[in-house]
């Protein structure tokens, strides 16, 4: 095969290989819940391109608890503010799992992310958001429970 349409081969595939991958995000975020009685936590966030969802898997570990989740969000509502400033109203469901003084807990629900991104360099992006939960708790206590949410985080674009 000829030297240069080998070479040529090879940049399309980089070209398109890195634009497939162009919205892949990965972050860190932490926040907590009021009015659940719950603690704060940390997660890892990640945005899969081609996928709507916004996953968050959430873990925190205190003396005589831990817990661990996992979140699913996709847009609702998506706008611009300014340049490199948007807000967002999303929509996703939850699990989690707690252990609290020997006993086990199972919660699932429904959120309402609503939030502030920016993207003060291009691959960056700091975002804020607040919204409702609405939980069942199925394992342990079983009941229902509307109680709200907040994060602050960073995701890497790539």
């Amino acid at each position: 095969m000829n030297k240069k349409l080998l070479l040529v081969l090879i940049l399309v595939a980089v070209i398109v290989t890195g634009t497939a991958f162009a919205q892949t995000g990965i972050g860190v975020q932490g926040g907590g819940s009021f009015g659940s009685g719950s603690l704060g936590g940390a997660a890892l966030t990640l945005k899969l391109s081609g996928s709507p969802i916004y996953w968050a898997f959430n873990f925190s570990a205190g003396s005589g608890y831990s817990w661990m989740g996992l979140s699913g969000d996709v847009n609702l509502l998506t706008n611009s503010i300014i340049s490199g400033l948007d807000w967002y109203v999303r929509v996703g469901g939850l699990a989690n799992v707690a252990f609290f003084r020997d006993n086990f807990y199972l919660n699932v629900g429904v959120q309402l992310p609503v939030g502030i991104a920016w993207r003060p360099l291009p691959p960056l992006e700091l975002y804020l958001q607040v919204g409702p939960r609405l939980g069942i708790n199925i394992l342990q206590d079983f009941g229902f429970g509307i109680y709200g949410f907040g994060n602050i985080g960073i995701r890497y674009w790539f």
